[in-house]
């Protein structure tokens, strides 16, 4: 039988990172938060099958949390990484989540953003779905003005679609979610920039890419 596939959930606290996973693996011991105080403060893996693949989804802390700097996610989402990745583990994707209902990406979220973009590095680009989650609170003219504004403004998600990233609405619908995460299953798996940078080029966690967007924090 293959090995299973990884996949990461990421985005800012309170994108519903937790309910997607939920929806997508029927796992009903999955905590949701309700607010923006994160319920994942550790990275948390999901396995499911779906067809004929095995399917590892893993939650992570968001940044842009109320109590922890940006800083201290990513080191923990460094620590992850690294480890996976000497282990001969590589992801086959990441679903990167952002709310509708955000008029616009505030400082805070283009920084994050920003530092995702060196946390992957483009060649990693292909393996991205971007997916918009919260469309049931919104209309659906309000909703396409934002969705083209994050797919045409090259300070939000042009650049990555771009170069490969696939762009979609995430469905309430759990069976056309499996389908969106089985089909990111079936790609090669590809190594993150922070990855190479930690454990190909051996640098420490200051000099990283990543790390750089958040010189402020440091």
């Amino acid at each position: 039988m293959s090995a299973a596939k990884v996949i990461a959930v990421m985005g800012v606290t309170g994108v519903g990172k937790s309910s997607f996973i939920k929806l997508v693996t029927g796992d009903e011991s999955i905590k949701v938060g309700q607010s923006l105080v994160s319920e994942t403060a550790t990275v948390n893996t999901y396995k499911f099958r779906h067809k004929d693949r095995t399917i590892i989804l893993v939650d992570t802390p968001g940044f842009d949390d109320t109590h922890r700097k940006d800083a201290d996610v990513l080191k923990q989402l460094a620590t992850w990484f690294e480890t996976t990745y000497k282990s001969g583990t590589k992801l086959s994707g990441i679903i990167y989540l952002h709310r509708i209902t955000d008029d616009r990406m505030r400082g805070s979220s283009l920084r994050s953003m920003r530092m995702f973009r060196q946390l992957c590095g483009e060649s990693f680009y292909q393996n991205l779905l971007l997916g918009t989650t919260c469309w049931s609170l919104i209309s659906e003219d309000v909703g396409s003005k934002r969705e083209k504004e994050l797919m045409t403004d090259e300070n939000f998600w042009k650049g990555l679609i771009g170069k490969g990233a696939q762009f979609v609405r995430i469905p309430d619908d759990g069976f056309e979610a499996k389908e969106m995460v089985y089909d990111l299953a079936r790609l090669e798996p590809v190594s993150l920039q922070i990855q190479k940078e930690m454990v190909d080029s051996s640098m420490h966690f200051s000099s990283l890419s990543a790390t750089q967007t958040l010189e402020d924090e440091l």
